[in-house]
């Protein structure tokens, strides 16, 4: 997932970074995140708890941290207890967006594995693409909801449908795709509200893949109609 896409930099690469001790300004000279449109330095300074993340947290009063600890506003720590309601709510949402992704994967494989069949390969390579960029953000979910002393679901998957057609395929990647968008949306207010910044931040960087992925999806559909299903399916034929 990437954090930066100006400079498809992910967010794998910046915690690798934090976790060595390099500040926001560092991370910026050595991957050149936030250089570019300069959108992702709020995510990116979420994510590492730098002073504009905890004065944030500090301006709604007691509030736990990325890791779980509260932070009171005279700075004293609080002595780390049991999953707190907002934090349960923070690890709902990250459950339903994990469910989702878990479901993607499968749809994505399974029409990468049709189209290939079909002969179809250069839309069965961006299934494929696209089912492990879900699996990333499947593994992105689960390592937050570990960190915040909950449980990630892996038992509750939801149904999909399979499309018998390319022109299905897409368009069920799209609904897909509108879908996750609309449960990220819900989860950024859920975190806000629950002070949780990093987690916000994580899922705005998940919003704008997502974004993309949607984008895609409706671009192929566009010209499945300006072209027509047929003509389109000779595009996607590698010869």
């Amino acid at each position: 997932m990437y954090v930066c896409s100006c400079r498809a930099v992910s967010g794998a690469t910046v915690a690798r970074l934090a976790e060595a001790g390099a500040s926001a300004g560092e991370i910026a000279r050595d991957t050149g995140a936030g250089t570019g449109c300069g959108t992702c330095r709020q995510v990116i300074a979420a994510l590492l708890d730098v002073d504009a993340a905890e004065a944030a947290i500090a301006a709604r009063g007691t509030l736990a941290d990325s890791r779980g600890i509260g932070i009171q506003r005279s700075g004293q720590p609080m002595t780390e207890a049991i999953m707190t309601e907002q934090d349960g709510n923070v690890v709902a949402a990250l459950n339903t967006l994990l469910t989702i992704e878990l479901t993607v994967i499968n749809q994505y494989f399974l029409h990468s594995k049709m189209c290939m069949h079909w002969g179809y390969e250069r839309l069965a390579r961006t299934f494929r693409a696209l089912s492990l960029e879900e699996m990333r953000d499947a593994e992105s979910y689960t390592d937050r909801i570990l960190q915040l002393q909950g449980l990630p679901n892996f038992q509750r998957l939801g149904a999909f449908q399979v499309g018998e057609s390319v022109t299905e395929q897409l368009t069920l990647a799209r609904d897909a795709e509108r879908g996750a968008l609309t449960a990220l949306r819900d989860g950024i207010v859920t975190c806000e509200q629950s002070g949780d910044l990093a987690t916000a931040g994580l899922l705005r960087g998940a919003a704008l893949e997502e974004k993309e992925h949607l984008a895609w999806a409706e671009s192929q559909l566009r010209l499945v109609e300006t072209l027509g299903e047929i003509n389109y399916l000779t595009t996607q034929v590698i010869s």
